[in-house]
């Protein structure tokens, strides 16, 4: 068992802190994911090496390949630079689940609730932020709204958060246990939805409404929510369209605009063909010294080639891209087997909502990204830490009944 020194209150606020950070304060999110690992460093070793597992070797692993690729960059200047802006992503991961391991059932259980409220708080600030920027701009400066966002990021990267906060929402029914929990329940995943349809991020509404349907076909959302959410999500969806409805009639006009991914995919194929350093790859953060097509792009500023599997391929070659592809395969590997022998509910509800999650946020990767993104690496950061201390805690759970 894994045991902190600490009064494990001041890890859990914390970890409630960083999740009530996502997006909506970037700063807030370092300085509170900070103090945890600084937290973490002050742990006795004995207790970090029992919290040490198989997704600790396999990040371990990848963030040595990415160490590699930097060293050994075309472009030192821009790839030394994710020395820092990616060490939160490792760092945030060990402290995570040491204290995901520390944690009795009791608090580990509730960081899903905890994590889903805060999803639907962010989409909620981002529904306001979209439907009254113009009274908004009377006392902040937040610009013109175009898609429903956070205070600190892009839709993209807001769409991929809720895509994570949806699928563990479905995944765990356990919320539900007052008699009018389901309804709270269906007003939650309603706030997402519609959140998500107004960043108009065609991938991702497509990969929710898949999550919603998924989660009707395995009976985790019933009939009497079906409607609740159908009315909830259609009528603040057209509300929120009727207040700013600017870009959705550029969607409307151009339905099937590609947002710059067919130039991205036709760089990537010349880059592909060519490619000189297949093994570590041009170093990460280096798009725009390599990429051909820059001129082409309607997005002057654009900087990733907006798919994962294409970036880290190119950043860290094909070691990275090995490195990255076992660490996700890693998830779903454990996840199905543990969901499938654990026999706790809550614990098989948790490990579901995380295999959705997860699977949700690498489907949403074809065509944006998460391993580079400061906050969406922290998300899965929390994804693989917390599956972690869920395969955990079902093997303590064994043992106990086993003994019993």
């Amino acid at each position: 068992m894994v045991i902190s020194r600490f009064d494990l209150r001041i890890p859990y606020f914390l970890l409630a802190a960083v999740f009530f950070s996502f997006l909506n304060s970037l700063f807030l999110l370092q300085i509170f994911a900070g103090i945890l690992f600084i937290l973490w460093l002050f742990e006795k070793n004995g207790s970090k090496k029992k919290a040490f597992d198989i997704f600790s070797l396999l990040i371990v692993i990848f963030g040595l390949v990415r160490v590699a690729s930097i060293l050994l960059s075309d472009y030192p200047e821009e790839s030394y630079q994710s020395f820092y802006k990616e060490a939160l992503f490792y760092c945030s991961f060990f402290a995570m689940q040491f204290y995901f391991k520390a944690f009795d059932s009791d608090k580990l259980l509730n960081i899903s609730h905890l994590y889903v409220v805060a999803a639907v708080l962010t989409a909620f600030i981002g529904l306001i932020l979209f439907n009254f920027y113009i009274f908004i701009n009377q006392f902040i400066n937040i610009g013109i709204v175009y898609r429903t966002r956070s205070f600190s990021s892009g839709y993209m990267a807001f769409s991929s958060y809720l895509l994570t906060g949806l699928g563990l929402f479905v995944g765990v029914p356990h919320l539900i246990k007052r008699k009018w929990d389901w309804i709270a329940v269906a007003a939650g995943i309603s706030i997402i939805l519609s959140a998500l349809i107004t960043s108009l991020g065609r991938t991702n509404i497509v990969i929710s409404f898949l999550i919603l349907l998924f989660g009707i076909a395995i009976k985790k959302i019933n009939f009497k929510q079906i409607i609740l959410i159908i009315i909830f999500t259609t009528g603040l969806t057209l509300i929120s369209f009727y207040n700013n409805y600017e870009t959705f009639e550029v969607r409307v006009e151009k339905p099937v605009l590609l947002s710059d991914r067919d130039i991205l995919l036709k760089g990537a194929k010349e880059k592909f063909l060519e490619f000189e350093n297949p093994i570590f790859g041009y170093g990460p953060r280096t798009f725009r010294n390599v990429f051909p097509f820059l001129n082409e792009m309607q997005d002057k500023k654009a900087g990733s080639w907006h798919n994962d599997f294409i970036q880290i391929y190119f950043d860290s070659g094909v070691l990275g891209l090995a490195a990255f592809l076992t660490l996700l395969a890693f998830i779903f590997i454990k996840g199905i087997k543990n969901f499938r022998t654990s026999n706790n509910k809550a614990i098989k509800n948790n490990i579901l909502g995380i295999i959705i999650a997860a699977a949700a946020l690498v489907l949403s990767s074809l065509t944006s990204g998460f391993i580079t993104s400061p906050v969406l690496s922290i998300v899965f950061a929390f994804m693989l830490a917390y599956l972690s201390g869920l395969i955990e805690l079902g093997k303590s759970s064994s043992s106990e009944s086993k003994i019993s």
